[in-house]
């Protein structure tokens, strides 16, 4: 009997948070460190609570530009989590394949996502010589769930699933209200 093909690791890369709408795509895992300068300039054209515009993305689609060869793939876009930077390397249409890394630079992105850029700036103290080292990213677990079972399905309906991390970064910002879809017509429109 042949082997079967594992399939391969796929994630989900928020366009809007509110809407639920998301791209799940393949993705590798990275193979290299690299360090990315972080400067002050980056921070012109990012977006608070918006993976693919913020300080980190910005920073990377800079450093990638100027150093193309710093990469040992195409950066075509950034989109950046708490603890995970996924680099858009394909793209015919929408993304479709992307190489995972992590980084340790969560607690910037959260005040990122709740200062302004005058009071970010003087969080950091304007320190210019501030570094993002990217590492490999982590490869998924095979057979076991977060919870600890063995990830089979019971036949049941599929539940809906949100990634909490983006809709938390999403409200941190301010983008949606912390009780989004949880809201009466009447709060709405109050």
């Amino acid at each position: 009997m042949a082997k079967r093909k594992t399939p391969p690791a796929r994630t989900r890369l928020y366009v809007d948070v509110p809407r639920d709408l998301y791209w799940n795509i393949p993705l590798t895992i990275g193979n290299k460190t690299i360090a990315v300068p972080l400067k002050a300039s980056a921070l012109r054209g990012a977006q608070r609570g918006y993976p693919w515009e913020c300080w980190l993305a910005c920073a990377i689609m800079d450093y990638a530009k100027q150093n193309p060869d710093a990469f040992p793939h195409p950066v075509l876009y950034a989109y950046v989590t708490t603890s995970a930077i996924f680099l858009i390397d394909k793209i015919k249409g929408q993304p479709t394949h992307a190489v995972k890394y992590q980084h340790n630079f969560g607690p910037y992105i959260k005040k990122f996502d709740t200062l302004s850029r005058r009071a970010f700036l003087r969080w950091i103290n304007g320190n210019s010589d501030l570094s993002l080292t990217i590492k490999p990213g982590r490869a998924r677990r095979v057979g076991v769930t977060r919870d600890g079972g063995t990830g089979k399905h019971t036949g049941g309906p599929r539940t809906k699933t949100i990634s909490h991390g983006a809709k938390r970064r999403a409200i941190m910002a301010g983008l949606i209200p912390p009780d989004h879809g949880k809201q009466t017509v009447e709060q709405v429109y109050a």
